[in-house]
């Protein structure tokens, strides 16, 4: 039960207007602060199933005495954290504003965020935009860091706790599960930890949460991003880690940062996550996911990455080994020399490798080293073809070189390069002209003096020689150019090939994924529409057979009873009550009148061990007031009514409660008439307690009864409140 709409509370102050849902500690709704006029939320402490409301007074108490230790002390846990968030000031943390104890439990005042929860738009929405859910979950890593910074989990980061506003902001709210620690890192509160399936990690899955792990909250928050890139929610943490379930894959539009990003925060192992914040966002801009403290490589769901090295002193990519140098590249193998393993590889074009070179056969250094043999052999020719034609050979007695000679002139630099392969030598196409025996001989009957050729004929030798050293310079770099595009061309071809080979195979894998959930999901719809055909036949069946057997119903002392096709006839009414819908009278167990306070002191077998009493008219209320057979239905024969019959949660006569329907397709109606505890009625409407004759042998204190509540519960429950005034629904044999 909620508050009524219009409760005011803390003297006036607020004004409950609405009422927005309810969790397992607490209710929330939408108020107003009636003096500023402005809307706020507020959150309630209220454990289901363990606290009560009275609905006069609006207050709220323990059902019963054996819950109130634990429930005070939740309460008071709630209260203490409620304190702690009124400290936190951030803008992407829901601002707490007030706190205040009121009607016997707690309340806090949040600021009212117009707008939906994560969880919403994705419902509405589908997967969102890599862009859009980036923005998000770096907002909400904002607060997480601003949160850490102060010793603070979070531990219930999902969807569902994060609300965007109407300027399209992130929220994070709900700080019911949120842990405080001391400086040591050491848990300084004990509220229970949040277990969200699928957004919670191994660690909190098994209450692992006493120090302060940041990577506890990151695991949560890699989830989120998957659930809002994907729109499905993770499987849980324990079944990825015993291989019962698998990550569905990420879009192929999500991009490598992200992916990365997703797959190291979501690693089982916290050592093997982000151990921070900053760590996280670091990852998401392109830096590589770091070692853990235990040096192993971090590792996730969807591949597994290097930590990250530093730039080398390489210039050129290749695709092949590494000749020379060792510069320090972030490979797939982490911190790797160049060599076979780094990406980034030694510098070819002007062989200021430092390393030596590798074992590795490469073809084109043979290539190299011939190119260079011919280069020099040409060059020794050059030389001597050079010393002929300035010592007069040649045409004419002036000794000058013909205009129609020809030079093979090719050179190498001082400082012959690893890729001199690329140097070829250039021919003219002409062979170099023959001196004659004349010229021969003139030459060597020469003085020495006669040998120095005149100014303008030796300058023309030297002219060609420089000139054809320069052509062969130019065109050994062009060599060289067209010989680093065309290997980067390739390297190129090769990454593109690959990629789309790796697109190819995530399509295939994607396509057999949704082909498998369809098959599934038509699996699934044609089981449930074979049940359903099955249960209308049985319950057809039923009816029939209800309408060719005798009466189904009777009356014995003036009381009407039904047979549900059962072992006992069951009353169509409780005890005192004028219809199948009034809630009749509500006796202690072992009593057979009704009073106006129930207590333990004036109850008459509360701790005294009397045994069964169905149909001892000394104890049993049903045989004392109806008379006749009937009789308090015992233990086996309210476990009949519970396992052999179909139970529907429904009104009837303005009352709640269930319509128990038995085999042959009669039924009877159990009001949720809730129970009397001191003078006040508690829960009526919502749940019911029925009597049986059926005592605890080994505890006086209490009695097994049947319980229902509109949560569509049905249960057998043992309760220390044998002196509460609980119904009673008569059988017969």
């Amino acid at each position: 039960m909620n508050l009524p709409i219009g409760t005011l509370l803390k003297g006036g102050t607020y004004r409950i207007t609405r009422f927005i849902g309810s969790g397992g500690f607490g209710c929330t709704y939408e108020a107003l602060h009636t003096e500023l006029e402005e809307r706020v939320a507020i959150k309630e402490f209220f454990v289901k199933n363990f606290c009560n409301r009275d609905e006069s007074t609006s207050r709220v108490s323990v059902a019963t005495q054996s819950q109130k230790a634990l429930v005070e002390k939740l309460r008071s846990k709630f209260k203490d954290e409620a304190k702690a968030m009124f400290r936190l000031r951030h803008p992407g943390i829901v601002r707490v504003s007030d706190v205040f104890e009121e009607n016997g439990t707690v309340y806090y005042v949040m600021d009212f965020i117009e707008g939906r929860s994560l969880q919403a738009i994705v419902e509405e929405e589908g997967r969102l935009p890599e862009h859009r859910a980036l923005k998000y979950v770096r907002q909400v890593a904002d607060a997480l860091r601003y949160i850490h910074g102060h010793n603070r989990l979070h531990l219930d980061v999902k969807p569902g706790n994060i609300m965007v506003d109407s300027s399209d902001n992130a929220i994070l709210i709900d700080f019911g599960a949120s842990k405080q620690y001391d400086e040591e890192n050491g848990e300084n509160t004990s509220t229970l930890v949040g277990k969200t399936p699928g957004y919670a990690p191994l660690e909190q899955m098994s209450n692992k949460v006493v120090r302060f792990f940041p990577a506890t909250d990151i695991y949560a928050l890699g989830a989120t991003l998957y659930k809002l890139l994907t729109g499905v929610t993770p499987p849980d943490a324990a079944m990825l880690a015993s291989g019962g379930e698998e990550l569905s894959p990420l879009p192929l539009t999500v991009s490598g940062n992200t992916r990365r990003a997703v797959s190291s925060a979501m690693s089982l192992k916290k050592d093997d996550r982000p151990q921070d914040i900053g760590d996280f966002l670091n990852i998401l801009d392109g830096g590589r996911p770091g070692k853990s403290e235990t040096g192993q490589r971090q590792s996730g769901f969807f591949g597994t990455s290097g930590a990250q090295g530093r730039p080398g002193d390489s210039t050129v990519l290749d695709e092949k080994k590494n000749d020379g140098g060792h510069g320090r590249g972030a490979g797939n193998s982490g911190n790797g020399w160049g060599g076979n393993d780094g990406d980034v590889r030694g510098r070819v074009d002007k062989g200021v490798g430092e390393g030596r070179p590798s074992s590795s056969p490469n073809p084109n250094r043979a290539k190299v080293w011939l190119i260079a043999a011919c280069v020099i052999v040409g060059l020794v020719a050059g030389f001597f073809l050079l010393r002929n034609l300035m010592s007069g050979g040649g045409q004419g007695s002036s000794g000058a070189v013909p205009s129609d000679s020809s030079l093979v002139a090719v050179s190498a630099p001082e400082d012959t390069p690893d890729d001199v392969s690329s140097r070829q030598p250039v021919s003219t196409g002409k062979e170099p002209v023959k001196p004659s025996d004349s010229d021969m001989s003139s030459s060597v009957s020469a003085k020495p003096s006669s040998v120095k050729p005149v100014a303008s004929s030796a300058s023309e030798p030297d002219n060609r020689f420089q000139a054809a050293l320069d052509s062969k310079d130019e065109q050994i770099a062009a060599l060289q150019q067209q010989i680093k595009e065309e290997r980067e061309q390739r390297t190129r071809d090769s990454l593109a090939a690959v990629q789309r080979l790796k697109e190819r195979r995530q399509h295939i894998k994607d396509s057999v994924a949704a082909a498998k959930r369809a098959e599934q999901e038509a699996a699934a719809k044609e089981e449930a529409a074979r049940k359903a055909a099955e249960e209308k036949a049985r319950q057809e069946a039923a009816r029939k057979a209800a309408e060719e057997t005798r009466s189904t119903t009777g009356t014995i002392n003036g009381h009407q009873w039904v047979d549900l096709g059962l072992s006992v006839k069951w009353a169509t009414c409780n005890v005192g009550a004028s219809s199948p819908s009034d809630y009749g009278n509500y006796y202690v167990w072992g009593e057979t009148r009704t009073k106006s306070e129930y207590t333990e002191d004036n109850s008459s077998t509360y701790g005294i061990n009397i045994g069964d009493i169905s149909g001892d008219s000394r104890y049993d209320a049903a045989r004392a007031n109806w008379g006749g057979t009937w009789r308090l239905p015992t233990e086996a024969e309210m476990e009949e009514l519970m396992d052999k019959c179909t139970w529907t949660w429904t009104s009837q006569g303005g009352h709640n409660g269930y319509r128990v329907t038995g085999p042959n397709g009669s039924s009877i109606f159990l009001p949720a008439a809730g129970y009397r505890d001191g003078s006040s009625l508690y829960n009526a409407n919502v749940a019911g307690y029925y009597h049986n004759s059926t005592p605890d042998m080994n505890d006086a204190t209490i009695v097994y009864q049947l319980f229902i509540d509109n949560s569509r519960s049905v249960w057998y429950a043992g309760s220390d409140s044998r002196y509460s005034g609980q119904s009673v629904r008569p059988v017969s044999d």
